[in-house]
């Protein structure tokens, strides 16, 4: 971690992060921070580490764990598994910066899952081509959007009742991948999701029970490639900002 006392315009030498136990906070991948409607700071990761394999890439892809701590940031809670590890083999991952309090203190926080032909998936990340290692090609495999959420500051940990995908005319055009997504609250109590897909924009779902259920995706005006996005709300207008 790194603390700035001027407003990010400065900021300290970083320092390792602990657990309340004392011991190393174990962390890999795409930290996101939330302030908990308790006052208590939350922090999703993506990946997890096991000891002695701290120097290596994340040895476990799918699990997200999320901690808790009580005092700004200078210790945290040993952390719970947002997804279970044992629902996907592999291909499940958090967005970049998703995670969400809502305004009833309910926490969200938008997943992808990614899927293609195995056996070749179940190799690995990395793979040997042409003698070298490269990374998989996971844009031509099929993915798609949801999200957990839950009620008692992250202690426990619920999936929404369905998947978002590309629909054209409800299927009959065929069904193509959304991924990455982004969530943000609406002034009038729904959720918006933005998310990347491989149709030249962006497509967004809504919810309106609070991220259990999602509705099918419309396209959006934005053109993308298919990289992610980040959507926030700016707070002195309420404006819906995304980069």
């Amino acid at each position: 971690a790194n603390y700035s006392e001027d407003g990010g315009r400065t900021w300290t030498d970083p320092v390792p992060l602990k657990r309340q136990d004392g011991g190393n906070l174990l962390g890999s991948d795409t930290p996101q921070l939330v302030r908990l409607a308790s006052g208590n700071l939350g922090m999703a990761l993506r990946g997890k580490v096991t000891p002695g394999k701290e120097s290596g890439y994340f040895d476990k892809f799918c699990e997200s764990p999320f901690h808790v701590s009580t005092d700004e940031g200078q210790t945290w809670s040993a952390g719970v598994f947002i997804n279970p590890s044992n629902v996907y083999t592999r291909g499940e991952s958090s967005s970049v910066d998703g995670l969400l309090c809502l305004s009833d203190g309910r926490l969200i926080m938008p997943f992808d899952r990614v899927f293609g032909p195995t056996p070749q998936q179940e190799k690995g990340w990395d793979k040997a081509q042409f003698g070298e290692q490269m990374a998989m090609g996971w844009a031509s495999k099929a993915s798609f959007c949801y999200a957990y959420y839950s009620d008692d500051e992250g202690e426990s940990w619920q999936r929404s009742r369905n998947e978002v995908y590309v629909q054209i005319d409800n299927g009959t055009q065929g069904n193509y991948v959304m991924g990455e997504a982004a969530i943000e609250e609406l002034n009038d109590g729904r959720l918006l999701m933005i998310a990347r897909t491989t149709m030249g924009r962006f497509f967004q779902s809504i919810s309106e029970d609070r991220g259990e259920l999602w509705q099918q995706a419309t396209p959006t005006d934005l053109a993308c490639p298919p990289s992610p996005c980040t959507l926030k709300r700016i707070p002195a207008t309420g404006d819906l900002l995304i980069i």
